[in-house]
């Protein structure tokens, strides 16, 4: 009997043991990320997506976080907002952490509900300022859409020393209008006058002729155009086709222009976006970058882009917050993200007490179809 006893003693005494060891239960650390992986939206969602299961392969090989691996749940949503939500309550309840939403519309609806539920949230890419906007739990790695029509007027006024631009967006969305009406503002602001505010541009049109002759009638010496690469594909041809040579500048929603102008084949002519500048979240061939887009090439065979840095990023800050708060506690892990130091392929930067990084915008160049670093303010 005595020996029935001590055997019991030992057998709670090391049920305590281990769960105090392991008081969550679970043997790994669980992301979710949502995004757009397949569909229109895909050459946003799927780089970011590579670039978050890039960093949690090197992160499981250096041993984890906090002693166990991480397992990534990524849940391909088509860029729909029904088709977020109802991924996200897919995966709520099994996660300790959710990388995403990809574009601001959706990260707006899932942003709402990660913060109701207490679900530490790290967007790579959501620029729309509001979304961290009085929600304690979401976070974003990018800049703000404002930021970059700041950066991008000052860039016009100080490097390019232009006195004369004009606007041209997409008045139906509100990323190409909000950065739109910042780069309005700021380059007012700093005297420059604006020629022209179009907000007619659609997206995704077959030719852009009419607004082509427009510029090129215009005595604009730079012309700021916020909109998404698969319409700026299109519309610096008709441009450049009009005979107008001038810059022509633009937000984040440029990266990966070149590679549509380019074709599948690769043969495509990209010279339409020479002397073409943009706002933008790293450069490949700055120094910080240079290990990532190596290991992110070996491991897929082509090249990242803004939105695989920026979700290689997210998996490490989320790595560094875990790591901080030691422990996947929920409320621990997002006091710690407050207070993170994080210096990485995008920048070096912490957050402000309102879920934003506090970091430089980084301006590219388009050299024969390459984006180069140009300066970062």
């Amino acid at each position: 009997m005595k020996k029935l006893f001590s055997f019991l003693v030992l057998l709670v005494a090391a049920f305590v043991f281990t769960a105090c060891g392991n008081k969550d239960g679970k043997e790994t650390v669980d992301f979710g990320m949502l995004g757009p992986f397949t569909g229109a939206l895909s050459q946003y969602g799927e780089p970011a997506r590579k670039g978050v299961a890039l960093a949690i392969e090197e992160i499981n090989k250096a041993g984890g976080i906090l002693g166990k691996q991480v397992v990534l749940h990524a849940e391909d949503d088509e860029g729909d907002a029904q088709k977020a939500l109802n991924a996200y309550n897919k995966l709520v309840d099994s996660i300790d952490f959710l990388i995403g939403e990809i574009t601001s519309g959706n990260t707006e609806v899932i942003a709402a509900e990660a913060q109701k539920d207490g679900l530490p949230m790290l967007t790579p890419s959501a620029t729309a300022a509001g979304i961290t906007l009085n929600r304690s739990f979401v976070f974003r790695v990018c800049f703000l859409d404002p930021d970059q029509g700041v950066s991008m007027a000052n860039f016009a006024a100080d490097t390019l020393k232009v006195t004369k631009v004009a606007v041209a967006y997409d008045n139906s969305d509100d990323y190409s209008k909000g950065v739109a009406a910042a780069f309005k503002n700021q380059a007012e602001a700093r005297g420059l006058t604006i020629l022209f505010y179009d907000g007619g541009v659609v997206a995704d049109s077959a030719d852009y002729k009419a607004l082509a002759t427009k510029i090129k009638n215009s005595e604009a010496q730079a012309v700021f155009i916020p909109i998404y690469a698969g319409s700026i594909a299109t519309l610096t041809k008709d441009v450049r086709a009009a005979g107008y040579t001038l810059p022509l500048l633009g937000a984040d929603g440029w990266d990966g222009a070149s590679t549509i102008l380019a074709g599948e084949d690769g043969k495509g002519d990209v010279t339409p976006l020479n002397n073409s500048y943009f706002s933008n979240h790293y450069a490949a061939d700055d120094e910080n970058a240079k290990a990532f887009v190596a290991a992110y090439k070996a491991r897929y065979g082509e090249s990242p882009n803004a939105f695989s840095a920026l979700g290689y990023d997210a998996a490490y800050i989320a790595k560094a917050a875990i790591e901080k708060a030691g422990t996947t506690d929920k409320s621990a892990v997002v006091q710690a993200l407050t207070t993170v130091t994080y210096s990485g392929v995008t920048g070096e930067f912490t957050y402000n007490e309102t879920g934003n990084p506090v970091k430089k915008i980084v301006i590219c160049e388009y050299v024969n179809g390459v984006v180069t670093f140009k300066e970062s303010k």
